[in-house]
């Protein structure tokens, strides 16, 4: 589903419907278990593995990479553009790369170029290409935000359904540009999400069928928790504040260095 966003103001890249589903706990649920809930939003625990680095934690709520013009590769084979505070890549029939390494199982919604062009028969073109294989890879061409004839403005792209990320692939954007039109930069747009539960419990007492399972084995198989001793998880037990501050730590990757 091809979208185009015209004007100065970027709207968020719709065509797809974004629910957020809220996990209530039973009353009887311990604090423990709503904890590993708020990490998970708060970190958006993911198997991390650029160019601009992209965000690997947070909530689920929608991330922006932007990848200016001047970081792409064959940049020297354009123009410089200023207009007013925006400053453009014009091209020559011109064709630029930039990798891009998303956190491993991120879902990509869309793909937002900002362009200049004011001939009608020429366009810009952006789109996120895979790369699959080592020795002879196969390139796989994902949505493609075109560009309009009005001055400068944005195109966007809808990934519907979203792409997930794959970090066994390559992945980088191509922009296209005919003579005579510029960009700027090139949003992706990407979810984060927990990832799948592992075949085998990792503490005895959180079987597959417990509700959290998922979440309790996406903190443990990211490093968050090792549990609470003899194998176990205890979800039913109270947090200290020490604990807590372990969690979010770690979960957040904090660090002061000295």
């Amino acid at each position: 589903m091809d979208m185009e966003f015209v004007g100065s103001r970027v709207p968020a890249v719709v065509g797809t419907e974004s629910t957020t589903r809220n996990v209530t706990p039973r009353d009887s649920a311990s604090r423990r278990v709503v904890l590993v809930w708020g990490c998970l939003l708060a970190a958006g625990v993911m198997t991390a593995d650029s160019s601009p680095a992209p965000r690997a934690s947070g909530n689920s709520s929608e991330i922006i990479l932007q990848l200016p013009a001047l970081g792409f590769y064959g940049a020297s084979d354009t123009t410089p553009l200023i207009l007013g505070a925006r400053f453009y890549l014009v091209g020559h029939g011109s064709s630029l790369y930039m990798p891009v390494a998303l956190p491993n199982g991120a879902q990509v919604t869309g793909i937002v170029l900002y362009y200049w062009d004011q001939d009608s028969g020429h366009a810009a073109h952006a789109r996120l290409i895979r790369l699959t294989g080592s020795l002879h890879p196969e390139d796989s061409e994902y949505g493609s935000a075109v560009s309009g004839d009005d001055g400068y403005g944005a195109a966007g792209f809808v990934f519907d359904p979203p792409l997930t990320i794959s970090n066994s692939n390559q992945y980088y954007v191509e922009v296209d540009l005919d003579a005579g039109v510029g960009f700027k930069a090139v949003d992706l747009r990407y979810h984060l999400q927990i990832g799948p539960p592992p075949g085998k419990a990792t503490f005895g007492d959180v079987p597959p069928d417990y509700l959290y399972f998922r979440a309790i084995e996406a903190l443990a198989g990211s490093g968050i928790t090792s549990g609470c001793g003899a194998g176990n998880f205890c979800p039913d037990k109270n947090v200290t504040r020490g604990e807590l501050a372990k969690f979010l730590a770690v979960g957040l990757g904090l660090h002061w260095p000295e």
